[in-house]
């Protein structure tokens, strides 16, 4: 499994993936400078909505990020984009929980998106 820098695998790995209201502006940058392919997860997600999410997700403002028609998918790129970076795939002692609404976030770890 890759692992990003600062989290080391251990069979204890746990994925949580947030749900609606822990969005912000610049969320998971670190990680979209660090590994391309969670970069080409967000435009991936441009794509598919047909509007530039990232760069609602990247500048803002808040508020157009925290409506919920750009914080549901901008939640669900980021989790996708840990994921593609370095997060892997579920794997024996390793388990995923959600917040609310992150539930959707979880699901390319089960190879259900």
């Amino acid at each position: 499994m890759a692992t990003f820098d600062f989290i080391s695998a251990s069979p204890a790995t746990v994925f949580l993936f947030p749900g609606q209201g822990s969005q912000a502006v610049g969320m998971v940058a670190d990680v979209l400078e660090a590994y391309p392919a969670a970069w080409a997860a967000m435009e991936e997600a441009d794509d598919v909505l047909g509007y530039a999410l990232s760069d609602i997700w990247r500048n803002g403002p808040e508020e157009a990020l925290t409506d919920t028609v750009n914080a549901q998918p901008a939640l669900l790129a980021a989790s996708v984009a840990v994921l593609r970076g370095g997060g892997g795939t579920r794997g024996p002692g390793q388990t995923c929980s959600s917040g609310n609404g992150g539930e959707h976030g979880g699901r390319p770890q089960h190879g259900r998106i």
